[in-house]
């Protein structure tokens, strides 16, 4: 799956790195958790968590941006802490996503499903497969787009 969504298809993914970087850091107390977010809620609390130098050299990135930008990125973290929270529940996630969802995947390349065009003379390129084959299919597509063939594509989203 990770392979499917990298945007270079001639990039290799190293799924054992992939993996690693994933689970390398340790989970956090919900206490920690809070304090973490309740240090970047506003410019001022975010002022002070990069006095602090709570961040190490990990994040090169973030520390390679000037300060300005560093509270910029500070902040636009804390307004999607009901994403990235992990002791949010899931139907506050759902509903910030519900509220904030089309802004926040603009233009970001998602899994489409396309309809493959069986009179057309050029050949298709991937995997194509039949969408009675596609999970829930019969909530997702009419009884005649289900025998229609398919194939998945990345697709700004719009």
């Amino acid at each position: 799956y990770i392979n499917h969504v990298v945007m270079d298809p001639e990039e290799e993914v190293d799924l054992v790195e992939t993996r690693e970087a994933l689970l390398s850091e340790p989970p956090t107390t919900k206490e920690q958790n809070d304090a973490f977010w309740n240090s970047i809620r506003d410019e001022t609390q975010a002022e002070a968590f990069l006095m602090e130098g709570a961040l190490d050299n990990k994040n090169e990135a973030f520390m390679q941006l000037n300060h300005d930008a560093k509270i910029e990125t500070l902040l636009d973290l804390s307004t999607l802490r009901p994403l990235l929270d992990e002791y949010v529940p899931m139907a506050q996630k759902k509903a910030f996503l519900l509220q904030h969802g089309d802004k926040l995947l603009e233009g970001v390349s998602m899994e489409h499903l396309v309809q493959v065009d069986n009179t057309a003379s050029t050949t298709t390129t991937g995997r194509t497969f039949l969408g009675k084959d596609v999970a829930q299919a019969e909530s997702l597509l009419t009884p005649e787009e289900q025998g229609k063939k398919y194939r998945l594509e990345m697709i700004p989203y719009e």
